[in-house]
Formats: C-alpha cells, structure tokens, sequence
C-alpha cells in the first residue's frame, strides 16, 4: 500500500496542500449537499493519505453518471412494478 502526503496529494489532484488538509478535517461538499472525508492518518504533525482512501474519497464525490450503478443504501422505489414483460 501506498501513501502520499497532502502536496503530494495536491499535487495529483491539481489542488492545493490546504485543500487537502480541509478534505481530511472538515469533508468535501457532494452534489447532493453531503460532506465526505478524505481517510487519512496523522504521523507526526503531518497527514498520510492511502492510495486506497484517495481512490474511495473521489470515487465518493464524483457524481454518478445517469443509468449507472444504483445506490445500495437507497430504498427501492415502492411504486415500481417488477419487469413483467416476456422474453421471446
């Protein structure tokens, strides 16, 4: 597993080290008005990012694209028929 710090984070991501840093404590604001934190461990009085937790934090704030996967979290909508149709 790999680590990266918050510039080298930034710089991945074409942002600054202080944004990083407001991701790890305060969250990113998402599409839908939620905040999602960026994981990250504190060694020292500096930040470590997982490359696995970058990978889940912007898989996390990018919106999903329309027909893509649904959310498992959310409640099916009660009004939707089952697929009734014949398969020939």
């Amino acid at each position: 597993m790999q680590h990266y710090t918050t510039a080298g984070v930034a710089h991945r991501l074409n942002r600054s080290p202080r944004t990083v840093r407001d991701w790890i404590m305060d969250g990113c604001p998402t599409m839908d008005g939620h905040r999602v934190r960026l994981g990250a461990i504190k060694i020292g009085r500096s930040w470590a990012v997982s490359d696995e937790d970058l990978v889940l934090f912007l898989h996390r704030i990018r919106p999903q694209p329309e027909g893509g996967r649904p959310d498992p979290m959310q409640e099916a909508d009660p009004k939707a028929s089952p697929d009734t149709s014949s398969k020939e």
